[in-house]
This record gives structure tokens, sequence and C-alpha cells, in this order.
């Protein structure tokens, strides 16, 4: 993620947020892990050199404040909770971020039931 040093990440205590997390880390980048649970996130990474911001997904004023200041954010989030994507895809353009990266990792993003009646995907939602 060159150009990219201020890295948000939401769903970082999932499979695959925790590697990608470490794995962040370690190439240095400046990581901010946003969460419901601050408490949970800071018991799985607290010995790293991260941030840790609280907030719930359909609080937008939280997101904003989260994100601002943040090159990307990268979301890996589980797929009962790919909805909530939206509301952090409209967060981070108001904050600001440079680059949302969605979970899509081998979710089928076209399925109207992840999003009921509200169906549409995270690229069309971006465009």
């Amino acid at each position: 993620m060159e150009g990219y040093k201020k890295i948000a990440i939401v769903g970082a205590s999932g499979v695959l947020g925790k590697p990608l997390v470490k794995q962040l880390a370690r190439a240095g980048y400046e990581l901010t892990l946003i969460s419901r649970d601050s408490a949970k996130i800071k018991e799985a990474f607290g010995l790293l050199d991260v941030k840790f911001k609280e907030a719930e997904a359909d609080d937008a004023q939280a997101l904003r404040e989260a994100f601002t200041g943040i090159d990307a954010v990268v979301s890996v989030v589980g797929s009962l909770a790919l909805a909530s994507q939206l509301s952090y895809i409209d967060a981070a353009v108001e904050a600001g971020v440079q680059r949302f990266i969605p979970s899509e990792f081998g979710c089928d993003t076209q399925a109207p039931y992840l999003y009921g009646s509200r169906f549409v995907s995270n690229a069309d939602w971006m465009k």
C-alpha cells in the first residue's frame, strides 16, 4: 500500500484481521484499529504499537472522527457485517480518506440477502 502510511482497520479481531494487523505493523504502517469494543481489541493487540478507536457501525460521527487523518481504511469484517461497510464507506469519504478497501474476501457481494432491501454492491456504493 505504497503512498499510504496511516491505515485504519475495521474487523481487526477476526480471522483475517489478526494476521493483517501483525503484518502491517511489522511493515511499519501507522495503524488505527476500529472496534465496537476497544477492550477486546486491546487484549488481542495491546503489545503492538497501534492506536485503538471505539465506534459502532451505525455511529456516523464516531466513524468520521476515527477515520479523520487516515490515508486508507481496510475492512475485513465478516460476511454478517458486510452491510455495515456502507456506513464505513460514507464516513471514510466524509473524513477525507483516500482509499477504502472493502471486505469481499470469498463473499458473494452481489447477493441481495446480505444487504436486505438496501441492496447495493460496495463497488457501486463507492462510485
